[in-house]
């Protein structure tokens, strides 16, 4: 699939014009005529909403299968903003474990990863890991 294949927009675009519609999408991916659309993340929900009577936002990533990992296990999950040098005392503040990316996460650390997750069953959890699909779109 080529780049942005799917995307309804460019961010530079959005910045330009200010606001983002259906004439945005790549023809192949376009979707305004139908009442229901299905787009990736922050950007294709707002991209298809304009105008629909239902959006969906598709997250295949980790961070859905890591909420149901943990609500499965009994974990209380805290979300928090990704990339926020905050979420160490606002884990704290909670009594919460800070749940780091898996890229840096150590072996007792806890991450996104199921395993992980399992391991944590029961406990609070701050989630700051990078989840730009359905964390931020939720």
């Amino acid at each position: 699939m080529p780049p942005n294949a799917g995307r309804w927009f460019t961010p530079a675009r959005a910045r330009q014009t200010g606001r983002v519609t259906s004439r945005d999408a790549t023809s192949a991916h376009a979707q305004a005529g139908h009442r229901v659309r299905f787009d990736w993340a922050l950007d294709g929900a707002l991209a298809v909403a304009a105008g629909a009577d239902v959006a969906v936002v598709v997250d295949v990533l980790s961070f859905t299968t890591a909420v149901g990992v943990a609500l499965d296990a009994g974990t209380e999950v805290l979300p928090y903003r990704w990339a926020d040098p905050t979420a160490a005392a606002f884990a704290e503040r909670h009594d919460a474990v800070l749940a780091l990316p898996r890229s840096v996460a150590g072996p007792d650390d806890l991450s996104l990863s199921p395993a992980s997750i399992r391991a944590a069953s029961g406990a609070r959890a701050a989630s700051r890991v990078p989840a730009a699909s359905g964390a931020r779109a939720a």
